[in-house]
């Protein structure tokens, strides 16, 4: 295997830990939608949002990531986990 080749393969092995993250992420997201429900709160929570993000930012931050990326990604996070949440109730 040539380095471009074994660079690809590496890619393709991140892509692969970042679906099998996302999909244990959905699924406890759809778990925190049913105890919402449960306990009659919304399903979008303003204070816990704006602590993650700001979490998030310092993470990526520490780990090189660019921010606005960073936040973008979580846009789609939210956006994602608002429907999985709506679509369960």
């Amino acid at each position: 295997m040539n380095d471009l080749e074994a660079l690809r393969a590496r890619i393709d092995a991140a892509d692969r830990r970042l679906l099998e993250a996302l999909a244990d992420r959905f699924a406890a997201v759809a778990e925190i939608g049913a105890l919402k429900r449960q306990r009659g709160e919304p399903v979008v929570q303003p204070e816990r949002w704006a602590a993650l993000v700001r979490e998030r930012l310092e993470w990526a931050a520490a780990l090189g990531v660019d921010a606005r990326f960073c936040e973008a990604l979580l846009a789609l996070l939210h956006r994602e986990a608002q429907r999985i949440q709506g679509e369960e109730a």
